[in-house]
């Protein structure tokens, strides 16, 4: 039977490592394309603000935006370039959002929209549930 006519539970058993697929960095962001691009593949399944990888890690989501650099000016005045911000704290500080900038005062910020991805400790974790393959 060709690999594509598998049941999806088939075919990704002959799929590289769960691990390597789905990698959370150190600063937590993950992108919406790379977020959908999990999803789409199977590699990852997303409802609401819960991620859950194919190995069972699980993740609560938190909109955010990573800050890629000041567009109009040399300097940084605040900072924030390359950090990792929750959307909600930048509207509390007075940032205004747009399509792909921030602006905070005169200062407008390069930014890529996505989620900030938090690991919960899961059920083979603390001993409550193991997991159901």
């Amino acid at each position: 039977m060709p690999p594509s006519s598998l049941p999806p539970s088939h075919r990704s058993a002959s799929r590289a490592p769960a691990a390597a697929r789905v990698r959370v960095g150190e600063d937590g962001f993950l992108s919406d394309a790379q977020l959908e691009a999990w999803v789409r593949s199977g590699d990852a399944l997303r409802a609401g603000a819960s991620l859950t990888t194919v190995e069972g890690r699980r993740f609560v989501l938190t909109d955010a935006l990573r800050v890629l650099g000041r567009r109009n000016g040399e300097t940084d005045p605040y900072g924030l370039t390359g950090r990792v911000l929750a959307l909600r704290q930048v509207l509390r500080q007075g940032g205004a959002l747009f399509s792909d900038a921030l602006r905070f005062g005169a200062a407008i910020y390069d930014v890529e929209y996505g989620a900030h991805a938090a690991e919960t400790c899961g059920a083979d974790e603390s001993g409550v549930n193991p997991i159901v393959r």
